[in-house]
């Protein structure tokens, strides 16, 4: 009897530490998992379209504030006067996104535009009621919105979580003068040197009339007269109202709609790329 319960009680012991064991070693791999997905808040001057950075146990009481730069594209997070988040954004294109101090009228998980024909706006935080708010959505690189702060999904879905009603949110800068840092590579003298040499030394070759078989006359004189001139690139405001259209069209499914809108923006970062190359090489 005395065997028996001897016995009992080690295999008691045994499954005791066994579990413990399996739950430190759980934990620790969590704890791997969360330092390695979300890095210390840093002062660095730049983040990369999509990066965050979360630390929230550096503060973990306090009312929740938000500053959004808009010449930087970040978010600052503050809680009871510490900083605790940053995170890269996509503001509005000019001066869509206004500055001021604003507060969070209303939170939804789930919601979609009224304005823009019911473009999806998950984890929205409204800051008025003109249509400009916090949300998930798609960043690339520049001020692409047509007014709204847009941030990295899983960054949406962390600060959904700490803000309430009534958080202030202040925003200043303009998006103008954003420069990202792909375009700030340009402002090296000898990158810009060799960029002024390259072009220069490029010589475009010249258009060559080709001879036009046709029978009738009349035909062949007016395609010389009225020659087919290749158009250049869009401007960004042909390039708005092509997003526009995109968003609009009724008849697109959501794959050729976001395929399309891929597109565009693509052509919207080219071109802000040749703009800021510009006034590089004039600021030299």
């Amino acid at each position: 009897m005395k065997k028996n319960f001897i016995h009992s009680s080690e295999w008691f012991v045994f499954l005791f530490l066994s579990l413990f064991t399996r739950v430190f070693a759980a934990d620790a791999s969590a704890q791997s998992v969360r330092t390695a997905e979300f890095g210390p808040v840093t002062d660095s001057e730049f983040l990369k379209p999509g990066q965050f950075e979360w630390q929230p146990e550096l503060s973990v009481e306090g009312e929740v504030s938000m500053n959004v730069d808009l010449s930087r594209q970040i978010l600052e997070v503050w809680r009871g006067g510490v900083l605790i988040a940053r995170s890269s954004v996509s503001s509005g294109r000019s001066q869509s996104t206004p500055n001021g101090t604003f507060n969070i009228l209303q939170k939804r998980v789930e919601h979609h535009s009224s304005l823009y024909k019911g473009a999806a706006m998950p984890y929205m935080q409204r800051l008025n009621w003109e249509g400009i708010a916090i949300h998930s959505g798609y960043l690339p690189g520049v001020p692409a919105s047509h007014g709204c702060i847009r941030v990295p999904n899983a960054f949406a879905r962390k600060l959904f979580q700490i803000t309430t009603c009534g958080n202030t949110v202040s925003i200043y800068g303009n998006s103008k003068e954003f420069r990202p840092h792909w375009a700030r590579a340009i402002r090296n003298p000898v990158q810009e040197s060799s960029l002024q040499t390259m072009s220069a030394s490029v010589t475009l070759p010249t258009a060559k009339k080709q001879p036009i078989s046709s029978s009738n006359p009349k035909t062949a004189a007016s395609v010389w007269a009225n020659p087919v001139v290749a158009k250049g690139p869009k401007s960004m405001r042909e390039l708005e109202i092509e997003e526009l259209r995109i968003r609009n069209d009724t008849q697109l499914t959501q794959a050729d709609r976001t395929k399309e809108l891929k597109r565009v923006w693509g052509d919207q970062r080219a071109l802000t790329g040749v703009v800021l190359m510009g006034v590089a090489s004039k600021s030299q």
